[in-house]
């Protein structure tokens, strides 16, 4: 490939800029940092490598060259090569890199390649919930299952970019599905795994500072033991997989059980979850088998109601969160 490679550092003392490219190879000139090396220009598959003749540096100024390396040149408008030193690259932009002229596409602002959402580090080791789950299902659910929602969510925030960018409309049902289910995916999976801990269970009481929730469990569903025998029967009896979930409904300002179906479905808009129960296979089939009302009802042994009773406190905070009509 003939004409102007662009090559970014890897690290912030080496600012590279683009030269011409020959066939096969290309040249590179650095001029900043510790050390101004020449690079000379090599065919492999390997970054270029320092020219052992590298200029020494000005006694009397020693973070500037001795000698003065030449200006990269630019594109005139006309297409052609001018000695001027280029401004900025517009975006988006190609960066290309490597010596040996292999191109890699890193797509700019209007199709960005980088990750709007990120997998969530777990608040504990994957042995921290035993004996109510397993090592095993830990680290298989969290790195894999949550891993593949927060990957499809953004596999699919470039698929809605590529649609708007071509204006083709044809998988707009799918797409907007596709990232109702993986979006939710994500957000329940990262307040589920802070919805346990090794230290939990029982329920909220006063005496552990979270006395705020346990009122508004008994206001909201008449008794703790109303509260889990509904939260437990909505979450064990998803048909195929879904979650149990207590949420903060703002319109009336109590708590409210939802039974979703997959991520995303069932669900009441504006309520704000706040204890999650996972009701999916991945959840505990490698330890419980088919027996899913076992696994909720072991569930309540690791609940931490700190952060539901943080959780809790957050969303009832939240006010004038609806707009709703006069």
């Amino acid at each position: 490939m003939r004409g102007v490679v662009w090559i970014r550092p890897a690290a912030a003392d080496g600012a590279l800029w683009p030269t011409r490219a020959g066939s096969g190879a290309c040249s590179c000139k650095a001029e900043e940092g510790d050390n101004a090396e020449r690079w000379q220009p090599t065919t492999t598959p390997q970054m270029c490598a320092p020219d052992p003749a590298t200029p020494a540096r000005s006694k009397r100024h020693p973070l500037r060259p001795a000698a003065r390396l030449p200006r990269a040149p630019a594109r005139s408008r006309a297409g052609a090569l001018s000695c001027a030193r280029p401004g900025p690259p517009p975006l988006p932009i190609l960066l290309l890199l490597a010596c040996s002229c292999k191109i890699f596409a890193i797509r700019g602002r209007r199709g960005s390649a980088m990750s709007v959402y990120t997998l969530p580090e777990l608040p504990y080791d994957y042995s921290a919930l035993a004996p109510v789950i397993s090592p095993e299902i830990i680290e298989l659910h969290h790195d894999k299952h949550h891993a593949a929602y927060v990957k499809g969510a953004n596999d699919t925030l470039e698929q809605l970019a590529e649609a708007r960018d071509k204006e083709t409309w044809g998988s707009i049902n799918g797409l907007e599905k596709n990232l109702a289910f993986h979006l939710s995916g994500h957000i329940l999976h990262s307040i589920y795994w802070h919805n346990m801990t090794g230290d939990g269970g029982g329920e909220p009481l006063d005496k552990d500072g979270v006395g705020e929730l346990a009122d508004a469990i008994a206001e909201s569903f008449g008794s703790f033991a109303g509260f889990r025998a509904q939260l437990t029967k909505a979450a064990a009896t998803t048909q195929g997989s879904g979650w149990g979930v207590l949420a903060y409904e703002p319109l009336s300002g109590r708590l409210i059980v939802e039974q979703i179906y997959d991520h995303q479905g069932n669900v009441g808009q504006g309520s704000t979850p706040i204890l999650v129960f996972d009701a999916w296979e991945h959840a505990f089939y490698l330890q419980y088998k088919n027996q899913k009302v076992d696994f909720i009802d072991a569930m309540w042994a690791v609940v931490n109601w700190q952060d539901v009773a943080r959780r809790y406190e957050a969303a009832k905070s939240r006010t004038n969160t609806l707009l709703l009509a006069p």
